[in-house]
Parts: C-alpha cells; structure tokens; sequence
C-alpha cells in the first residue's frame, strides 16, 4: 500500500470513529485506533489520561471528558473556568496554554 492510500485509509478510519465533542462520545476507541497505528509503525505510544479531579478543578464544564494528548491548546479563553491556568503568548499571537505536567514523584502539577 502506498503511503497516501496508507495516510487516506487511517484517515476515513478515524472520521469513521463517531466522537462527538462535547460531550467526548467514543473518545477511548479513536485514541486505542491512534495508538494501535502509531504502535505499528514502530513509535513509542503512552496514553495518559488526566485524573478527572484534575479536569474537575481546571475545567469543570468538561469534568466527563476524556482528554489526550500534551498540552495543545484548550477551548477559548471566553470557554476556560477562572481557575484555569492563563495563556502564555507564542511569536505567531496565538496562546499557548500551559499543560498539567507529570512527575513520578510528585504525580500532577
């Protein structure tokens, strides 16, 4: 197969996968369809998944969401709960949200 029909046939695949956002509907099959591909193409994959007391004190209007992936950039500021962390602003004028960083020791912070 060649790699644009490889690229177009994960692609439908993962349109195919119904995650309906909010509020977060299939999101646990899209990311194992992710993470099986990415695992076959000999990548090193490690799914976290944030503690939902996490999401509950950051964001509590997506406190039944299953979230992937970062830090990427979260919904808009005029969306993000007061006690979100503030936006950091990259050399293109887009913000740039700090993510919630894992450490063995110290778990989420």
């Amino acid at each position: 197969m060649s790699l644009v029909n490889y690229a177009l046939k994960v692609l439908m695949d993962l349109i195919a996968i119904r995650t309906i956002a909010p509020p977060g509907e299939n999101y646990t099959e899209a990311v194992d369809y992710m993470e099986n591909e990415l695992t076959n193409l000999g990548l090193s994959v490690k799914v976290i998944e944030v503690p939902r007391a996490k999401v509950r004190e950051y964001y509590p209007e997506w406190s039944d969401y299953r979230l992937s992936g970062d830090g990427g950039f979260p919904p808009s500021p005029s969306r993000r709960s007061p006690r979100a962390p503030s936006p950091q602003w990259l050399p293109n004028g887009r913000p740039r949200f700090p993510a919630l960083r894992f450490s063995e020791t110290q778990g989420y912070n």
